[in-house]
């Protein structure tokens, strides 16, 4: 069965500006270093994120999650707009997909609903030396499951 992350991580690995596609090669799970320059990791979800229950034991499921990036951090400002439009650009990715229904796959009875933009990004952390920054944006994966 094929968790949330892995579902996203596979996602993921279809937008364009994350070079070198491949799976657990450039996309990580709540890591981030070496090869590794992209990461999701869990939000905290009031409800376990169950944002309505049906009938027969379905559920909507918010699943909140943070995707980061490392990129360089330069006083160069077109290096600082390169780093700010990767994001622009997952944004507008995420936004054309969820509007053609192109969205993660599950293996099992789970089925992607949406998938939008939670937080815009932002430099969550910078390196000691400063030449390196952890840029994070929210997103949340909208599915129907029993779990």
């Amino acid at each position: 069965m094929k968790t949330r992350q892995e579902a996203i991580i596979d996602y993921l690995d279809n937008f364009p500006l994350i070079k070198n596609n491949g799976k657990n090669k450039w996309v990580s799970v709540e890591w981030l270093g070496g090869a590794h320059q992209f990461s999701i990791s869990d939000n905290p979800s009031g409800n376990g994120g169950v944002i309505k229950e049906m009938f027969g034991g379905g559920k909507i499921i918010d699943y909140s999650f943070v995707f980061q990036a490392q990129f360089e951090r330069t006083t160069n400002v077109m290096t600082m707009l390169e780093n700010t439009g990767f994001f622009e650009q997952l944004a507008k990715w995420l936004v054309e997909n969820n509007t053609d229904r192109i969205l993660p796959v599950f293996d099992d009875e789970r089925k992607a609903l949406s998938i939008k933009v939670q937080q815009t990004p932002y430099i969550y952390l910078v390196s000691e030396d400063g030449t390196q920054a952890t840029y994070a944006m929210g997103i949340v994966l909208r599915y129907l499951g029993k779990y």
